[in-house]
């Protein structure tokens, strides 16, 4: 490759390199620099650690954030207890308020929080009222005293009553 002199390619035709032309080593063009980085750049060292270690990590990492889902469920889901307003009629000093009270523990008694609220939406009146332990499905018609005449019964939320 250090003769600068002319040469024959595979047609028999005599060609002369020119000023930085490479020979081509079998399988690569004439004067393209090396195909690979290897070459070029040397060799790369290897992975540290084993190659286990990523799926090992991402393994743990997944598990992780399915236990933290699982906790979260169980403390932060839905309360089992639910009440939905089903009529409601209104007068000058209360509301009767009528609703029914869906839960998956029938056996616990619960608790319910209604309120009446005013034309301008303001809370003119509002109470806890107990459901006691029965039926899964239990229908309720409650009497809420207002202070000032209500245009609207609901009821915000229901739980189980705790111990006492």
């Amino acid at each position: 490759m250090t003769d600068d002199g002319p040469t024959r390619d595979a047609a028999g035709s005599t060609t002369k390199p020119t000023a930085g032309h490479r020979e081509a080593r079998p399988g690569q063009v004439a004067g393209a620099p090396p195909g690979r980085p290897a070459e070029r750049y040397g060799r790369r060292a290897g992975r540290p650690g084993p190659g286990w270690l990523p799926a090992l990590l991402v393994a743990l990492v997944l598990l992780a954030g399915l236990g933290i889902a699982l906790v979260a469920y169980r403390n932060l889901g839905g309360p089992g207890v639910s009440g939905t307003v089903t009529a409601f009629t209104t007068t000058a000093d209360h509301v009767d308020i009528t609703f029914v009270v869906q839960r998956d523990k029938p056996d616990r008694r619960a608790v319910c929080l209604a309120r009446a609220r005013s034309a301008s939406g303001i809370e003119v009146g509002s109470a806890e009222v107990a459901v006691p332990a029965g039926s899964g499905r239990a229908r309720i018609t409650y009497r809420l005293a207002t202070s000032t005449r209500a245009v609207t019964g609901e009821v915000t939320g229901c739980r189980y009553r705790t111990a006492g």
